[in-house]
C-alpha cells in the first residue's frame, strides 16, 4: 500500500494549523468591547477561553495596554452591575489540556483603594500557585507587568475579587504557554514533516516505474 498524496498533504495542512506546544499565547482582548461578560459568554482568543462565572466583569475598550482590557466593573451599587468579593472568571485552553501562566499587566483607576484579584492555578481542581494583585500602581490607568512565580503547569487558571475597593482594577496581556506531555520538540515536528515528503518522493518514483 501505497502513500496517498492528498493524504499526506491533509496532514500537512493540519500539522501546520496550530503550533507546536510550547510556543507563548497571549491573551489581549484587543478591539473588543464587552459591557457584561457574565452574559456575552465564553470569549475565545490565541487558542483560550475565557469566562466569566460571577459578577460584573467587563472588557474595557478604553483603558488597555494597548486598546482593550479586562475590568472589575466601576464603582456602582445596581443591581445590574454591582461586583463584589469572590467575583470569579475562569482561563481555559480551547480544548482542554495544560499550560504554563508567565505573567500579566495590571493597572488600577487610581492609585489606592483600587479592587484586588487574586489569580489561582488549578491542576485536575487542585490548586498549585497563587498571585495577588493589590492597587499598588502609582497614577491611575498605568499598567505594569508582573511575572506570576507560578512554577506549575495547570489546566485552569481563576482570576477572583478579593477586595471590592469601588475602583476598576484591569488586566491585560496575559501570558500563556501550551505544554503537552510528553511535549514535541521542534525536532519531531520537522522530523514528521520530512517523513511526509519523502513518503511524496517514492510515491512519485513508484507511478514513475509503473509508467517505465
Amino acid at each position: 500500500m501505497g502513500f496517498n498524496p492528498k493524504t499526506v498533504l491533509a496532514g500537512l495542512a493540519i500539522l501546520l494549523a496550530f503550533p507546536p506546544c510550547g510556543m507563548a499565547s497571549i491573551i489581549t482582548f484587543q478591539n473588543r468591547s464587552i459591557p457584561v461578560l457574565l452574559t456575552a459568554g465564553p470569549q475565545t482568543e490565541d487558542g483560550f477561553t475565557y469566562e466569566a462565572k460571577s459578577g460584573a466583569w467587563e472588557v474595557q475598550a478604553k483603558y488597555g495596554s494597548p486598546g482593550s482590557a479586562l475590568a472589575t466593573f466601576f464603582n456602582s451599587n445596581t443591581s445590574t452591575d454591582f461586583h463584589s468579593v469572590g467575583d470569579r472568571l475562569e482561563i481555559t485552553r480551547v480544548g482542554g489540556g495544560t499550560f504554563t501562566f508567565d505573567s500579566v499587566d495590571f493597572a488600577t483607576k487610581s492609585g489606592s483603594g483600587s479592587d484586588d484579584v487574586l489569580l489561582t492555578g488549578l491542576l485536575g481542581g487542585s490548586q498549585t500557585d497563587t498571585l495577588a494583585i493589590t492597587a499598588s500602581t502609582g497614577s491611575p490607568y498605568a499598567f505594569q507587568p508582573v511575572t506570576s512565580g507560578f512554577t506549575d503547569v495547570i489546566d485552569l487558571l481563576r482570576v477572583e475579587i478579593t477586595y471590592y475597593g469601588y475602583n476598576a482594577l484591569f488586566l491585560d496581556n496575559i501570558n500563556l504557554t501550551p505544554t503537552a506531555v510528553p511535549e514535541p520538540t521542534a525536532f519531531c515536528v520537522w522530523g514528521v514533516i520530512g517523513l511526509c515528503l519523502l513518503g511524496c518522493r517514492a510515491f512519485r518514483g513508484r507511478n514513475r516505474m509503473k509508467r517505465a
